[in-house]
């Protein structure tokens, strides 16, 4: 099986960045609440790039 590397566009910040959807992504190695992955997947049509995952992630929580 060939893995499957797509290039994306942040739509957070614009930036340019590859998403590993086969072989495990990046971003699975980032622990995101599971609060911040709704407000991230409500937000978002499609993924975000690592500088923007990281931050929401480390985002204080409101309220």
């Amino acid at each position: 099986m060939v893995p499957v590397v797509k290039q994306k566009t942040c739509e957070s910040c614009g930036k340019i960045f590859l998403c590993h959807q086969e072989e495990g992504c990046w971003c699975s190695a980032v622990e995101v609440d599971s609060a911040v992955r709704q407000r991230i997947q409500s937000e978002y049509r499609d993924c975000i790039c690592e500088g923007c995952l990281r931050a929401a992630a480390t985002r204080p929580k409101l309220g």
